[in-house]
């Protein structure tokens, strides 16, 4: 049996305790799931830096022992459905949504001619907006310049729906 989908959350206040409390949590990880009969996939476990300041560069190079250097190390990953990012900017999550909702709105073109707006409201409310609002509460807080890509694709659905031209 697999483990699917867990998060390991470390911190450390400079890179050689971010060293060793990365080998000691892995390695306890593992021994955890040996012992419920859960087998680690190495093939999809990977560690990622997250930063705090977007200029700050990936200053540690974490020189892991053997037992967890097969880990890759990356900038961003889809956890759940959400993009994450080293700096939470959340900027892939966003161009990724914008772009499901662009392919989407060729959905709503077609349905337009066929559904009353009472259906239409339906759909938008459980594909559309589903999308727009799935873990909101993690990214929403984004900066508008981002959130406006999302708000004009949200629009011109919205104009599809109720045959209103841009």
């Amino acid at each position: 049996m697999h483990a699917d989908d867990c998060a390991l959350v470390i911190s450390a206040e400079n890179e050689a305790a971010l060293e060793s409390k990365v080998v000691q949590v892995t390695k306890l990880s593992s021994h955890w799931f040996e012992c419920n009969n859960l087998k680690m996939n190495l093939t999809k476990s990977f560690l990622m830096h997250i930063r705090t300041n977007h200029l700050t560069k990936n200053l540690w190079n974490l020189m892991l022992q053997e037992s967890v250097n097969d880990l890759t190390v990356l900038n961003d990953v889809k956890f759940l459905g959400v993009y994450l990012d080293c700096h939470l900017s959340w900027n892939k999550h966003v161009n990724e949504l914008v772009l499901k909702l662009k392919k989407d709105i060729f959905l709503m073109k077609k349905l337009v001619n066929y559904y009353d707006f009472a259906t239409l409201k339906t759909v938008y409310c459980c594909y559309f907006q589903s999308k727009l609002l799935y873990c909101i509460s993690s990214w929403g807080s984004t900066c508008n310049g981002k959130v406006g890509k999302l708000f004009v694709a949200q629009k011109e659905i919205i104009r599809i729906m109720t045959k209103n031209p841009p």
